[in-house]
């Protein structure tokens, strides 16, 4: 994994066979990120598993074989009881015969690459998850300190 910074932006590129969200964790605990957004990623993940919300907290996973062209991710970083950094990401995934998937990113490997742009918030901009019992998700709370 490469990664390069300039003040709130960290560029991060995955080699082949780093796993998506152990690397987006170490960049988190490296960088001391608090709270920020994944503005958006490409290059190819294998074998990736997507999710779909289907209520009271629980998800529809499926996971997909093979190597999936990275169309568009976005996503947050928040953290769920100060304890634990909650790495949310969507993405849309090609596939070989152009087919598209999209959901919950679970689980993947970066293939050939992936290229990541992340926007960390300014210290005094707090992001933070907390479970609310209507929906039984941990949702996303932002304010000031």
């Amino acid at each position: 994994m490469l990664v390069a910074k300039k003040k709130n932006l960290i560029a991060v590129r995955l080699q082949k066979g780093d796993d998506f969200f152990d690397s987006v964790k170490k960049v988190i605990a490296d960088e001391n990120i608090k709270g920020g957004f994944i503005v958006g990623a490409i290059g190819m993940l294998q074998d990736p598993e997507l999710g779909y919300f289907i209520g009271d907290g629980k998800y529809q996973t499926q996971k997909l074989k093979g190597e999936f062209e990275l169309l568009s991710t976005q996503g947050n970083i928040a953290w769920l009881d100060d304890k634990e950094p909650i790495v949310h990401v969507h993405v849309m995934l090609g596939h070989p015969n152009f087919q598209v998937f999209g959901g919950h990113l679970v689980s993947g490997k970066a293939y050939v690459t992936v290229e990541m742009l992340i926007h960390r918030t300014d210290e005094k901009f707090k992001m933070w998850r907390k479970r609310e019992e209507d929906t039984g998700l941990n949702g996303l709370y932002v304010g000031d300190l």
